[in-house]
């Protein structure tokens, strides 16, 4: 229902919604799915319009111009209330998950699951933009890339490399590092 109502109303957005079996799309000619094909970022699985509101969506992602997620953000939380926990992932991206579900969630459900397990390990997180936010204050250690947004690197006990040149790779040399 909540693509069918968006897309009625802002069909030049892209819609990317992640499912358990991967990453979905149904606009094959949308500008974003062409640059994201060619820039070969995702691997989508194609489906049919009519076959949406089939699907177990985890997440649904749009992606436009800040202007017109603005605007959508606005139409979502009017029309759908306090379902949705909404955020942005890129100035272009825009994230809408069912409340309640959220990476900061699922990183307090697996030291949960770890603690019962009598496991205690640290956690970390890497995130860069404000959909991080959350989970990074939520994990044992906080880190960031250099090129991250100045909210995120002010959560963050770590600022590393830029998140094109290795940002993972450095945080796996810091960890080594800190267990010699």
């Amino acid at each position: 229902e909540t693509v069918d109502f968006l897309y009625e109303r802002y069909p030049n957005a892209f819609y990317r919604i992640m499912t358990p079996v991967g990453v979905v799309y149904f606009q094959p000619e949308n500008r974003f799915a062409i640059r994201e094909k060619a820039e070969n970022t995702v691997d989508y699985i194609y489906t049919e319009p009519s076959e949406i509101n089939k699907l177990e969506i985890y997440k649904l992602t749009l992606r436009d111009t800040p202007e017109v997620l603005e605007e959508i953000k606005a139409v979502v939380e009017e029309r759908f209330g306090d379902t949705f926990d909404i955020c942005r992932s890129w100035s272009s991206l825009m994230e809408l998950m069912p409340r309640g579900y959220s990476k900061a969630v699922l990183l307090s459900e697996l030291r949960d699951e770890l603690s019962a397990s009598g496991v205690r390990k640290t956690l970390y997180a890497v995130g860069d933009y404000e959909n991080d936010l959350e989970m990074l204050k939520a994990a044992d250690v906080a880190v960031c890339p250099a090129n991250a947004m100045d909210k995120v690197k002010a959560v963050c006990d770590l600022c590393l490399c830029n998140n094109n040149s290795g940002v993972i790779a450095d945080l796996i040399e810091h960890i080594e590092a800190q267990m010699k």
